[in-house]
């Protein structure tokens, strides 16, 4: 996989955008998670996106990567305690 020096669709991109990343027969995951790695720190994206890569969807060699902007990512306000009791952060 190669950084396509012209792509300007990182310009869309906002809290919860899809990215499709077309690998090479034989390209992994863990190839797809360092090439978009690599392709957000050469854009200067590291310190405004990232995201999960337990959410990576693979489709023989494409994998969708839902992009997170930094400092938005949704946390759920409502947790259950060891004891059983729920607390709700306002």
């Amino acid at each position: 996989m190669e950084i396509d020096k012209n792509f300007k669709g990182y310009k869309t991109w906002k809290e919860g955008s899809k990215q499709t990343i077309i690998g090479e027969p034989g390209d992994t995951k863990e190839d797809a998670i360092k090439f978009m790695h690599a392709h957000l720190d050469y854009f200067d994206l590291r310190g405004d996106f990232t995201f999960n890569a337990g959410n990576i969807v693979q489709n023989g060699n494409e994998f969708i990567f839902t992009m997170n902007r930094l400092g938005q990512v949704q946390v759920s306000r409502k947790f259950r305690l060891g004891n059983g009791v729920q607390v709700e952060i306002d």
